[in-house]
């Protein structure tokens, strides 16, 4: 999931995503059939790729229904890497 303000520039094509104008991102993990662009989303202020999902409205993205209480665990997010939902 990519988060960006409503006045970026998303061309989504068949085989990639450019972002900006002039382009300053072209994502090639995803395309016109696997991703949906949806506009006026609030912004998140903790967001991070993999902590939040969005339908139609922000929500954890933690295994759901597994009995377990989750805590979200940062170690560099700087690098978005070692972030992930922990079972305490």
């Amino acid at each position: 999931m990519y988060l960006w303000s409503d006045d970026e520039k998303i061309d989504i094509l068949t085989d990639r995503i450019f972002v900006g104008n002039p382009v300053t991102n072209t994502i090639l993990d995803h395309n016109s059939s696997t991703c949906t662009l949806i506009k006026d989303v609030a912004d998140k202020t903790d967001w991070h790729p993999l902590k939040y999902i969005y339908d139609g409205g922000w929500k954890n993205n933690h295994p759901l229904d597994d009995g377990k209480t989750y805590k979200w665990k940062e170690e560099d997010v700087e690098k978005e890497i070692g972030a992930e939902w922990e079972a305490e």
